[in-house]
C-alpha cells in the first residue's frame, strides 16, 4: 500500500507545475483577448474620427475653392 500512495503522491507532484503552468497560460490568453477586443475598439473609434476627418475636408476644399472662384470673378470684373 506504501507504495502506491507514495507513487500518487510523486503523480500528483508532477501535475503540479504542469496544472500551474496551463493556469498561467490561459491567464496570458485572456488577458491578451481582453487586450485585443481594447485595441478593436479603439480601430473602429479611429476609422469613424477618421471618416469624419475625410469629410471634414472635403467640405473645407470645397469651400475654399468656391472661395477662390469668388474672388477671381470679381478681379475678372
Amino acid at each position: 500500500m506504501k507504495g502506491t500512495l507514495e507513487g500518487y503522491k510523486e503523480t500528483f507532484a508532477k501535475q503540479q507545475p504542469n496544472r500551474a503552468a496551463l493556469e498561467q497560460y490561459i491567464s496570458q490568453v485572456h488577458a491578451l483577448e481582453k487586450h485585443t477586443s481594447e485595441l478593436h475598439t479603439k480601430i473602429s473609434s479611429l476609422e469613424a474620427q477618421l471618416q469624419s476627418s475625410r469629410e471634414e475636408n472635403v467640405r473645407w476644399m470645397s469651400l475654399a475653392n468656391d472661395r477662390l472662384k469668388a474672388m477671381e470673378e470679381l478681379r475678372n470684373r
